[in-house]
């Protein structure tokens, strides 16, 4: 995964915030190195508001110039805890929302639909990983005949993706999902309209059909779903595998699936 090495204006907020720390310390060191006169303390009182600040401001400066290492820590280590914070929720959101990954009525279901472990899926057409990791759910679906493979449209890439996703459910209707996903995940056909609806035709499908329910609410809802589940597991790309209770993100072969699947009947 990439990632950049750019400041969120969260990051420069805790920044300043640490700086100020430093500075308020800083400022507060004369104050209790002893204490201070009664004409000292008269003296404080009648001092100009502005100065404080600008003695502040300025220690803030000095204290970045000068220590950027501990700024720049402070904001690794508040990232790294927010990132083990979404991993712990996402495990969470892993048990209790189980049966919405694996028992939705408006995710197809393709393999043994009484399988005994449950495969799922998140995935977009034009997603170049998840053509990639095709062929190994092909193999797997071939080979171990109690697996169940439940499909999470997740068009992230674009127009064509959305355009893709919403024909394949709405191949569903005409009981042709499974066949119309796997010729557009092998590259049967582009995910332009033009390319659908002349998919559709190939596998003996009613094009204009298809065309039509493309639009309905329930697909739509689906879509939704998807996107709202994902977001709940810390799914943020394509492809994503859910095996029991591992959430897999990223492309995986046939050999990685069989150990997924292993571990999962092991732990029923």
């Amino acid at each position: 995964m990439k990632t950049t090495g750019k400041i969120t204006n969260r990051a420069v907020s805790m920044l300043l915030t640490a700086a100020v720390a430093a500075a308020a310390v800083t400022i507060a060191l004369p104050a209790t190195a002893g204490a201070a006169s009664p004409a000292r303390a008269a003296e404080s009182k009648k001092a100009a508001p502005g100065m404080d600040r600008e003695r502040i401001e300025k220690l803030i400066e000095r204290y970045i110039l000068r220590h950027p290492e501990v700024i720049l820590k402070s904001v690794r280590d508040h990232e790294a805890r927010q990132k083990a914070a979404r991993a712990a929720r996402a495990k969470e959101n892993l048990k209790t929302r189980r049966e919405e990954l694996t028992r939705s009525p408006g995710s197809p279901v393709g393999g043994n639909p009484e399988g005994d472990v449950t495969v799922v899926e998140f995935f977009d057409y034009n997603c170049s990983y998840c053509r990639r990791s095709f062929p190994a759910l092909v193999e797997i679906e071939k080979s171990d005949p109690k697996v169940r493979i439940v499909f999470k449209e997740f068009p992230i890439l674009g127009p064509g993706s959305l355009l893709a996703a919403r024909a394949a459910l709405a191949a569903k209707s005409q009981g042709k999902y499974v066949e119309y996903h796997k010729a557009l995940m092998g590259g049967r056909a582009k995910t332009s309209e033009a390319g659908l609806m002349s998919l559709a035709a190939s596998l003996g499908m009613d094009a204009k059909k298809l065309r039509r329910e493309m639009d309905a609410p329930a697909i739509m809802k689906e879509l939704a779903h998807n996107r709202a589940l994902a977001r709940a597991l810390g799914i943020t790309g394509t492809p994503a595998f859910v095996v029991g209770s591992e959430l897999v993100p990223g492309a995986v072969d046939a050999r990685g699936l069989r150990e997924l699947i292993r571990k999962a009947r092991k732990g029923m």
